[in-house]
C-alpha cells in the first residue's frame, strides 16, 4: 500500500516562481543583514585586538573567530529567530521593537560567552586588558551585574516589552545562569531594588520554567563533591564565572536565590513553576534546597530530576552526538502541554 503523504505544494506552476523568489528574499534578508553588520563590527574588533590588545600572535585564530565564525553564527542565530518569531507575524514599529529586543538578548549572551572564552584561550587579551575588551563588547555589562541587582538590562527589557504589549500572560524561563536571571526578575517584582527601574505587571507571571538554575556560588554543597566527575561544570570554571558575574559586588538574595529565606518568596508573583535538574549535576543540592523553601509558599511548584543526567543535559548531550530523549526534556514537553491547555 502506497504511503499517504500529506503536504501542501508551494510552487505548482511557473506563474508561482516570482512570488516564491520574493518570499525567499524576505527570509534571507535577516541572515544577510546580520552577517554584514556582524562582519563590519568584527573587523573593527579585530583591529582593536591586533593593534591595541594582544598584537599579531595567534592571528589565524583571531581572523577565523572574528571574520568567519562570529558573523556566520550571529547571522544564523538572528536570522533564524527573526524568521521564526517576527517575519509574517509582526510588521512596522512592532517588528522593529521585537527585533531590537532579540538583538539585545542574543548580543549580550554572545558577548558574555566570548569574554569568558577569551579568558580561557587568551587570543584577544581579555585577561590582561579587560577594559579594552569591555569597550569592544560594551553590552557584556547587561548580563552580569553592575549594581546590587544582577540582570539590570533584563528588567529594563521586560519593562519595554510590557510597554509595547500591555497586559500579557507572561511565561518566563531560561537555563543555568539565565534561570538565575529569571529569579532576579521574580525577586525584583516582590522586593523592588533602588538600583533598578521598578517593574510592574498587571497580574502574576503565568509560569516560570527553570532548567538547572545556577543559584548558588558556594562550593561546599555535598553534590559538588559527589558529582564532581559526572558533570560538565568544573569547580575552577564556576569559581571564575561566579566572580565575573558578581563583578566585585557582594552577593545578595538577588544574585544567589538559595540564600534567600523562605519568607522572601511569600507572595511571589508567579502562578506555577517547573524546575528541572539532573541527578549528576554539581548544582543539585542547591537546586533542591531552593525548591523546598520556595514551594512552602508556592505550592504549584514541580521539581523533576533526570536520573543520570548532567547540567542542562537536553542541550549538552546532543553536542556529544547523544540524541536520545532526556527525562528533563520529556518532563518539560509534558508539563508545557498540560499547562498550555489549561
Amino acid at each position: 500500500m502506497a504511503p499517504n503523504h500529506n503536504y501542501q505544494p508551494i510552487i505548482v506552476s511557473n506563474d508561482d516562481l516570482p512570488t516564491a523568489r520574493k518570499r525567499r528574499a524576505i527570509y534571507l534578508r535577516p541572515f544577510l543583514l546580520f552577517w554584514l553588520h556582524a562582519l563590519i563590527a568584527e573587523t573593527i574588533f579585530l583591529a582593536v585586538g591586533v593593534f591595541i590588545m594582544s598584537g599579531t600572535q595567534d592571528l589565524f585564530y583571531k581572523v577565523m573567530w572574528t571574520l568567519v565564525f562570529c558573523p556566520l553564527g550571529m547571522a544564523g542565530a538572528m536570522g533564524g529567530l527573526i524568521n521564526c518569531f517576527i517575519v509574517d507575524h509582526y510588521y512596522g514599529k512592532k517588528a522593529a521593537h521585537f527585533t531590537a529586543i532579540l538583538t539585545l538578548l542574543v548580543l549580550s549572551t554572545c558577548n558574555y560567552l566570548c569574554y569568558n572564552l577569551d579568558k580561557h584561550f587568551g587570543w584577544f587579551g581579555a585577561t590582561d586588558h579587560p577594559m579594552w575588551f569591555h569597550w569592544r563588547y560594551p553590552m557584556i555589562w547587561t548580563v552580569g551585574p553592575n549594581s546590587h541587582v544582577p540582570g539590570k538590562e533584563n528588567i529594563n527589557t521586560m519593562n519595554h516589552m510590557l510597554s509595547i504589549w500591555g497586559k500579557i500572560d507572561a511565561w518566563l524561563g531560561w537555563v543555568s545562569i539565565g534561570a538565575n536571571l529569571c529569579l532576579v526578575i521574580l525577586s525584583h517584582l516582590s522586593h523592588p531594588s533602588q538600583d533598578v527601574a521598578e517593574l510592574r505587571i498587571a497580574e502574576p507571571l503565568k509560569a516560570l520554567v527553570l532548567m538547572s538554575p545556577w543559584i548558588s556560588f558556594r562550593h561546599d554543597w555535598p553534590s559538588m563533591t559527589t558529582n564532581e566527575h559526572k558533570d560538565i561544570d568544573a569547580r575552577e570554571v564556576t569559581e571564575r564565572w561566579s566572580q565575573d558575574y558578581l563583578n566585585g559586588v557582594s552577593t545578595n538574595h538577588y544574585a544567589e536565590a538559595v540564600e534567600a529565606p523562605e519568607t522572601w518568596w511569600v507572595g511571589a508573583l508567579v502562578k506555577q513553576t517547573l524546575v528541572l535538574a539532573g541527578s549528576d549535576e554539581v548544582l543539585l543540592d542547591s537546586i533542591t534546597t531552593w525548591v523546598q523553601r520556595f514551594s512552602k509558599s508556592n505550592p504549584d511548584t514541580t521539581l523533576v530530576i533526570g536520573q543520570n543526567e548532567c547540567h542542562i543535559a537536553p542541550l549538552i548531550w546532543p553536542l556529544f552526538h547523544d540524541h536520545h530523549e532526556t527525562q528533563q526534556a520529556l518532563a518539560l514537553k509534558s508539563w508545557l502541554c498540560e499547562r498550555l491547555r489549561a
